[in-house]
């Protein structure tokens, strides 16, 4: 079933209204007068799609906002987690524009990261401080944790173990993926929904089926999971989608669902 509004912005602060598009990506299609005339003279289908998200201001600083356009049918995108249509992904727009504008850093950054080995902790700390320092600042339209909740969740740990799933090898440490990838989400459970996405996103579905690994997702993602893990850290997620961008549709949509 398709919902098409009638004076989307007359509606569009209704509780019932925000239920429809919040479960559609922020997506939501209308059938307004122009669309009616363009139909006609089309002899075809028109709707009016609008969308919420974030777009560049003049500062290039990314600020929220309803957009708008005419569209075709075809034009749509159906999810196949939620069998609904869309016509844009508010996340990978916002993700494609950071990930350009900060290009240059993002590569740096990820090379460091990876190239560390086994350098002291100090090193790490100071690293890991001035890469937040820098993330909160991309992302300064969004409410990120700050350093130190970073620092209490395990945020540095999870992004190694985020590498390793995507890379199909472990960077640090001397146990195997599939060891570590347990004591992540036995320890950092609020990121299971994340370090999903990233290995079904890269193809990495063989050490998510380990029947260890299976376990523990379905036990962090089922419902009793949720009180144990912050709310499933959601606040990471832009982050996580901007040095993890495979895993962009996955994370805007249901990471668990098919776990």
């Amino acid at each position: 079933m398709v919902w098409v509004f009638h004076g989307f912005e007359r509606f569009k602060d209704f509780a019932a209204a925000k239920d429809i598009y919040y479960a559609n990506r922020s997506n939501a299609l209308e059938l307004d007068h122009e669309a009616e005339e363009e139909s006609r003279k089309a002899d075809r289908l028109k709707l009016k799609a609008h969308w919420y998200g974030f777009s560049p201001g003049a500062s290039g600083v990314l600020v929220p906002g309803w957009q708008s356009r005419l569209i075709d049918l075809d034009e749509l995108i159906w999810d196949s987690n939620t069998c609904k249509p869309y016509l844009i992904s508010p996340e990978a727009e916002e993700t494609a524009h950071l990930r350009e504008r900060h290009k240059d850093w993002l590569a740096k950054f990820e090379a460091a990261w990876l190239s560390r080995h086994d350098k002291d902790a100090t090193w790490r700390c100071r690293a890991f401080k001035r890469a937040w320092d820098c993330f909160t600042g991309f992302l300064s339209h969004r409410a990120l944790p700050t350093y130190a909740e970073a620092e209490d969740h395990g945020f540095a740990s999870a992004l190694d173990q985020f590498y390793a799933i995507r890379d199909g090898r472990q960077h640090f440490g001397k146990q195997n993926v599939v060891g570590a990838t347990n004591t992540l989400l036995e320890y950092r459970r609020g990121f299971t929904a994340a370090l999903v996405a990233i290995a079904r996103a890269n193809h990495r579905d063989n050490l998510i089926d380990t029947p260890s690994v299976r376990a523990k997702v379905a036990r962090n993602l089922g419902p009793d999971g949720g009180n144990n893990a912050a709310a499933q850290l959601h606040a990471y997620d832009p982050l996580i989608r901007l040095l993890f961008p495979e895993a962009t549709t996955r994370l805007a949509s249901d990471p668990g669902v098919g776990v």
